[in-house]
């Protein structure tokens, strides 16, 4: 049995998905299988990109809508997310500060709920006019507006992509993505007081995913070898796959417990080229770390499959 050992110095093109290793001499293939050996690399590859159309949502405020807005490209948690669109609330001053905390007061929000297996979506209505934000206890930001229009609405729209990641269905609430909006019916900013303490923002709308969330699209690795043509795997040179299972920017070292032979094509080959890609979009990563090595085991058919072939 042979190894070849395919390292950072071996990637060849862009997305840090594609090593090519070239023999020190033609290498001739007769009843050949390969197989890998182990692969380590970081946990690096984004979620949320323009290449996946899931990195859009818009926001109502009344009903003004404002958006879309185009997520960053990147690895994002559901943290995360709820991180970048306060940070357009903060923006667009859709925000109030509570004087005692000196904590921002949001208005919308994605969390997990960890019990149901869900990304939850919780919305509060907002106050629509002036007079209804006690500033004894909250600080109005620079360039605050009250909503225009029907009530104490605040609505969210995800673009489809970024739905299905987060568990929703297009027929879930509303006839695209997600269309979620407070009715013109709810609670006034003022009605919360309770004597002489607010607290706000106080929920009007919550709703939960009703598929499984899929965070990462990608979230098993295809290892692909361009020579192997295997007539049961689409990609035809698919030899292996493993998930991540780390933190993200943690390194993956993944072992198979037991090699997993392929045959190799017949003929002569002066590279081998593997190639690392995505369950979701079934082309190459784009790994963003490119410190990575991967071994690939070599055997003929006795060593392979642990028998003498008969003629």
């Amino acid at each position: 049995m042979r190894t070849v050992i395919l390292t950072s110095s071996n990637i060849v093109g862009t997305g840090n998905n594609t090593l090519e290793y070239n023999f020190p001499t033609t290498a001739t293939f007769r009843n050949d299988y390969i197989a890998v050996a182990s692969v380590s690399l970081y946990y690096s590859w984004f979620n949320i990109s323009q290449a996946f159309a899931n990195n859009t949502f818009s926001y109502r405020w009344g009903t003004t809508t404002f958006g879309p807005y185009t997520i960053p490209d990147g690895l994002y948690e559901v943290s995360d997310l709820n991180d970048y669109l306060q940070t357009i609330f903060i923006d667009n001053s859709h925000y109030l500060v509570d004087k005692a905390t000196g904590l921002n007061v949001y208005f919308g929000e994605f969390v997990i709920n960890p019990a149901q297996y869900s990304v939850q979506i919780n919305l509060y209505s907002v106050p629509s006019v002036v007079g209804e934000i006690p500033s004894a206890d909250y600080t109005i930001p620079s360039g605050w507006a009250y909503p225009p229009g029907a009530g104490t609405s605040l609505g969210l729209s995800l673009g489809l992509q970024l739905g299905a990641l987060l568990g929703y269905t297009t027929d879930q609430v509303g006839v695209f993505a997600i269309d979620i909006t407070l009715t013109a019916t709810s609670v006034d900013f003022s009605q919360r007081n309770t004597g002489a303490t607010v607290i706000p923002p106080y929920i009007q709308y919550s709703v939960q995913s009703n598929t499984a969330p899929n965070i990462q699209p990608n979230s098993t690795v295809l290892i692909s070898v361009d020579g192997v043509d295997n007539p049961y795997s689409a990609p035809t040179g698919v030899i292996y796959a493993f998930s991540p299972n780390v933190a993200v920017g943690d390194i993956i070292v993944e072992k198979p417990p037991q090699l997993c032979w392929v045959k190799l094509r017949e003929g002569q080959f002066r590279s081998l080229r593997v190639k690392l890609l995505g369950s979701f979009s079934q082309s190459g990563l784009s790994i963003r770390d490119p410190a990575m090595t991967i071994i690939m085991a070599i055997a003929d058919e006795q060593e392979a499959l642990g028998f003498q072939k008969t003629k």
